[in-house]
């Protein structure tokens, strides 16, 4: 599990986890912006938000790696593809530079009563980094989600399914979101 990543509301036994992360501690002071896009390449909500203040830069261990993927200054963009069991978040430094594309399985997602995006996540995370390499995390936490009861077995089947459909999209050069990052930043920016 990546540390406080993971300290959201349950929903059910599903982690809740909001746009805005307005229940992550980590950041002390943030800046958020919101739309919805309707395009031929993507449907659905972006989502930007800057961390401007961080109690503490957050470092993971990812595909041998060690990345910062949390600091002030860096800009989380997040999309909500309609009517899709995945959540893409680009991770950019404080220079601009996408760290990586973190992509959330999900049993769902909607929109709460402040008009805020969220997802109920399924465990499975898929990586990408710059240089293309894909890496599939956190199979263990969905297995034992599974086996403790937290999630039903068509959960574990549509997670494990919605991961390698992505991850097939991704190498075949057909994951689209991950070539919008840039745009939708700049669209984005102007909100905050």
């Amino acid at each position: 599990m990546r540390s406080d990543l993971h300290r959201e509301r349950k929903v059910d036994a599903v982690k809740r986890r909001h746009a805005d992360r307005f229940e992550w501690t980590r950041v002390s002071k943030r800046r958020f912006a919101l739309t919805h896009v309707e395009s031929d390449a993507f449907t659905g909500y972006a989502a930007l938000l800057e961390l401007t203040e961080v109690e503490a830069p957050l470092m993971v261990e990812c595909c041998g790696e060690s990345l910062c993927i949390a600091d002030a200054g860096h800009l989380w963009l997040q999309h909500f593809p309609q009517g899709e069991h995945h959540v893409v978040t680009t991770m950019f430094d404080e220079t601009g530079r996408v760290v990586q594309w973190y992509i959330d399985i999900c049993k769902g997602q909607g929109v709460d009563q402040r008009g805020v995006p969220y997802l109920d996540d399924l465990y499975l995370d898929v990586v990408v980094l710059p240089g293309g390499r894909v890496e599939l995390l956190d199979e263990d936490e969905l297995d034992d989600a599974l086996r403790s009861g937290d999630i039903t077995p068509f959960d574990h089947s549509l997670a494990h399914a919605e991961a390698r459909r992505v991850q097939t999209a991704i190498r075949e050069g057909r994951f689209a979101i991950l070539d919008l990052a840039d745009a939708h930043r700049a669209l984005l920016t102007d909100l905050l």
